[in-house]
């Protein structure tokens, strides 16, 4: 073969990789997403492999506790309930630890505090016990409101909001929400009406100082839904509460992201769902262009 030929034949391979190479770059960088809460329904979310202990007042639920239950479910927890007379400390082999406004605070204080587990509560009188609230001898620092429908969401940045602003009814008729006053290292998501001292969804990141300096060993979330409260929550109000679930467990957080998948792709994505969804979180799609490049081993990339 002629000199130059052999040249031109050596190098084409490494032509054609550079193009390849430049047009799955410019897809990658064109292929931007929006924030999962926007192209994620979460009342759809289904987490796989995740596991729940609920702590209720009683196993023979009350409307509320049977909505929440029921929510776990749907969500793909296997959820086991554990009456608040019989829960120990060792009960913590699990997922996530939801605790019920149903439960006896006076036996149920502080069981969970020290846990290394993610703990969801419901119960504004155990927030000091799991030193979520407290610190102020003068005033109450927990306590549950009336004839309420509606939060006030002034943090809508946080993933705690699920994407909602302002005020967003939560409930079709009036009801009782816990609150509480975390300290300022806690995402203050949402209140009764205004201010920054009647939280009813707040949350406390793994290692964030609590009251006291005490130190939390996981996630801890506080939420606002009472004895019966869960039983008119509207599509918001469950919206909140499954958010509060997948935060917990850290399904947003991107070193300890567990699979999870819809029940159908997603409103605007056209990719296999269960893959990109998991993409999702990075803010990106990943796609490699079969068309120009077939030689490109797998479809997505992550």
């Amino acid at each position: 073969m002629h000199p130059t030929r052999l040249r031109q034949a050596v190098r084409l391979p490494f032509v054609i990789t550079a193009v390849c190479t430049s047009i799955s770059f410019l897809l990658l960088c064109s292929e931007h997403t929006p924030n999962p809460m926007q192209v994620q329904d979460q009342t759809k979310v289904r987490l796989i492999g995740k596991t729940a202990v609920f702590v209720v007042g009683s196993k023979t639920l009350g409307a509320g506790d049977d909505v929440i239950k029921t929510r776990l479910d749907s969500m793909g927890f296997t959820v086991t309930l554990k009456d608040d007379d019989s829960v120990a400390p060792k009960d913590t082999n699990y997922s996530l630890i939801i605790i019920s406004a149903t439960v006896n605070p006076f036996t149920s204080a502080g069981i969970f505090r020290r846990t290394g587990k993610p703990v969801l509560c419901m119960e504004p009188e155990l927030f000091d016990d799991m030193s979520m609230t407290g610190g102020n001898p003068r005033a109450p620092t927990s306590a549950q409101k009336t004839g309420r429908t509606s939060v006030n969401v002034i943090d809508s940045t946080h993933v705690l909001a699920s994407g909602y602003s302002g005020a967003v009814t939560v409930t079709s008729s009036s009801e009782t929400f816990g609150w509480g006053v975390p300290n300022s290292n806690a995402a203050k998501v949402a209140v009764l009406s205004t201010g920054t001292d009647t939280c009813v969804v707040f949350g406390y990141e793994k290692s964030s100082l609590m009251i006291g300096n005490f130190t939390a060993p996981s996630r801890r979330v506080g939420f606002f839904f009472h004895d019966a409260t869960a039983a008119s929550a509207n599509g918001a109000g469950i919206a909140l509460l499954n958010r509060a679930a997948v935060w917990a467990i850290g399904a947003l957080n991107l070193d300890n992201a567990p699979d999870y998948h819809a029940d159908g792709p997603p409103d605007g994505l056209a990719l296999p769902y269960e893959r990109q969804y998991r993409d999702v979180r990075h803010g990106i799609r990943h796609r490699r262009c079969h068309l120009f490049c077939p030689f490109l081993p797998g479809q997505y990339s992550s």
